[in-house]
Formats: structure tokens, C-alpha cells, sequence
């Protein structure tokens, strides 16, 4: 056997899980997807903006809902610890500070 087939032992299937929290979390992507493709093909009929701005908050604040209940993981822990690891890395802030200047 080469060694590249031994190196990478692809294709082979990857198990989905079954568990309870992932139908949950899966459920809860369709939902939130098929809602907003829902609410976009509404905004080309007649609506009234006010009311598609309402469906729209309802939306997001469901959306919201979900992700803090734990059934729409959007954000994990490595988003946080890059965001401040960026934040306090003063080299970044160079780069972006000389990139608009002059």
C-alpha cells in the first residue's frame, strides 16, 4: 500500500450523531434558515415595511432565543479568546492604523 493512501485513509463515511441536542440544534438551523428565506420572499409582495420590520425583529429576537438557549450554537468559546486575544495585540492595531494612513 502507498504511503499516501496509509497517510490519508479517506474517503470513509463520518458518523452523524443521533443525539437528542443535535436533532435539536439541527431543527433549530433549519427553522431559523427557513424562516428568513420565508420572511425575504414575503418582502417582494406587497408588504407594509412596518410589518415586515416587526416580522423581522421577531426574527432576530427568535434567532437570539435559540442561540441562548444552546439550540443554535453560532459562537463558540475560540470566537471569545480571538476576539480579546485581538484586541489586546498591539501589532494588529499597527497594521490597521498604517493601512489608512497617508
Amino acid at each position: 500500500m502507498s504511503l499516501a493512501r496509509l497517510s490519508f485513509p479517506w474517503p470513509h463515511p463520518l458518523p452523524w450523531s443521533n443525539s437528542r441536542q443535535s436533532w435539536l440544534e439541527r431543527g433549530s438551523a433549519v427553522l431559523v434558515v427557513g424562516s428568513a428565506v420565508l420572511l425575504w420572499f414575503l418582502g417582494d409582495y406587497s408588504i407594509a415595511i412596518s410589518t415586515q420590520l416587526v416580522l423581522w425583529a421577531g426574527w432576530a429576537l427568535g434567532a437570539a432565543l435559540l442561540e441562548r438557549l444552546g439550540y443554535l450554537p453560532l459562537f463558540g468559546p475560540v470566537l471569545f479568546y480571538d476576539m480579546v486575544r485581538t484586541a489586546r495585540d498591539r501589532t494588529i492595531f499597527m497594521r490597521m492604523s498604517s493601512s489608512y494612513s497617508r
